[in-house]
């Protein structure tokens, strides 16, 4: 059963503060549930901590959405996200949907009177006030319904996330057409070219993968594109093409891996494997790694 929070003793953070920009800290591992109230429904994430003996910078701030169905321990376990942070110093949240799914249109919201997006802020309201949080390195990454969700927040809640990573999701045509950020927010897909839930040619909900990618291309004021195929390292039956926009307002990127033979998976994941009829799961790329060098480089 989740526990409630401890009041900083699942997870210490020793601090030496010299000024705002000048913060650093040590970290002591630890994995925890917490809990926040958003209006009248008690929600739950968990929380990793990294080992970080060494005093170092502030730390990015990952938050990590599942799938539809899926549970947040379960996206830690196959992502291996908590262990890979550790050596980039990041502290990673593992938010928990209230129905199983997260709320991609706005449309549950007087329903069920569960506010999705309004949880996302009091999550990281709660974990940037408990810890030392680099503010300018706070990224979301979500796996296929999460993957639509993150592109949710970065449409409304571009003040709160300076970026987004999404795997095996692509972007809706509805939330195209009314998407305008305030603020500039970088833009990562990780799709695999047989993932048959989410094609990349489109359909008529679903922009193509490199439509999607121009339209946040467009909103960070990018110029060229450049295309490359990357090193066939696993020999799996899978290769991965990468597509980057350069020339992109300071601090921010828009790029797109498309991984061809993959399915609708978390490339390299590390277990479970695949479920049947999903198709193949990428050793040729690993998205875990993919998701650290993007939270260390974006910044606003």
């Amino acid at each position: 059963m989740p526990r409630p929070r401890t009041a900083m003793l699942a997870a210490l953070l020793l601090v030496t503060a010299c000024s705002d920009t000048g913060t650093s800290a040590t970290y002591q591992v630890a994995d925890s549930y917490e809990s926040v109230q958003v209006g009248p429904v008690r929600r739950w994430y968990r929380l990793h901590i990294p080992d970080h003996p060494a005093k170092g910078p502030k730390a990015p701030l990952i938050l990590a959405f599942h799938g539809y169905g899926q549970t947040a321990e379960a996206l830690e376990r196959v992502t291996g996200l908590s262990t890979a942070a550790d050596a980039a110093g990041a502290i990673v949240v593992y938010p928990e949907s209230y129905y199983s799914s997260w709320d991609v249109t706005g449309e549950a919201e007087e329903l069920f009177q569960v506010r999705d997006l309004d949880y996302v802020r009091a999550v990281i309201a709660q974990v940037t006030a408990d810890h030392v949080v680099d503010r300018t390195k706070i990224v979301a990454v979500g796996m296929s319904n999460g993957a639509m969700f993150v592109q949710r927040l970065a449409c409304e809640a571009s003040d709160a996330i300076v970026g987004f990573v999404a795997v095996a999701g692509m972007l809706l045509r509805p939330m195209a057409a009314t998407c305008d950020p305030p603020s500039r927010v970088s833009a990562m897909y990780i799709l695999g070219g047989d993932d048959a839930d989410f094609p990349s040619a489109g359909n008529a909900a679903l922009l193509s993968l490199d439509s999607g990618l121009a339209f946040w291309a467009g909103r960070n004021g990018c110029g060229g594109v450049q295309t490359s195929v990357l090193p066939d390292t696993a020999q799996d039956s899978t290769r991965a093409t990468r597509r980057s926009y350069s020339g992109c307002d300071a601090g921010t990127s828009v790029s797109r891996v498309l991984i061809s033979g993959a399915g609708h998976s978390w490339p390299g994941q590390s277990s479970p494997p695949n479920p049947d009829g999903w198709g193949r799961t990428s050793r040729n790329f690993n998205a875990t790694r993919a998701v650290l060098d993007f939270a260390k480089s974006v910044r606003r």
